[in-house]
């Protein structure tokens, strides 16, 4: 056990997740005093909320200032909605199956022959690329 002070570290990772999880509380908090208001509630560890006092006091000082607070709450939910839209845009999602859906390994290509070519492509006809068919 230390007898000597330390003091507080202000890591820039730990800091993040520990101001994320103070902003996940206050949000929940503000939520939950609505009664006919439905919320998923997220994780809020209280414990942490000790820590980002103690361990991140410079970036506790930023929630004192109103602008500064109102900015942080803004980028909170631009956050969560950019999240949320990114998990609901079915289209870009249908195109990175088509482009990613199937990638193959190096030693599948030379082991299995597997044909990479433009002409294993599907084409606009409908067909294969191959002409072996008719």
């Amino acid at each position: 056990m230390d007898y000597f002070y330390k003091p507080p570290l202000q890591r820039q990772d730990e800091c993040t997740a520990l101001e994320e999880n103070y902003v996940n509380c206050l949000v929940q908090k503000s939520f939950s005093d609505f009664k006919n208001f439905q919320y998923s509630p997220n994780t809020c560890k209280m414990d942490s909320i000790l820590w980002f006092h103690l361990e991140c006091p410079s970036w506790v000082e930023k929630f004192d200032d109103d602008v500064e607070f109102k900015r942080k709450f803004k980028n909170y939910f631009d956050k969560r909605a950019a999240d949320y839209q990114t998990l609901m845009d079915y289209k870009a999602r249908d195109k990175d199956e088509v482009a990613f859906g199937e990638m193959y390994y190096p030693d599948q290509v030379k082991n299995y022959g597997v044909d990479l070519s433009a002409a294993s492509q599907p084409t606009e006809e409908g067909g294969d690329g191959n002409d072996d068919d008719e």
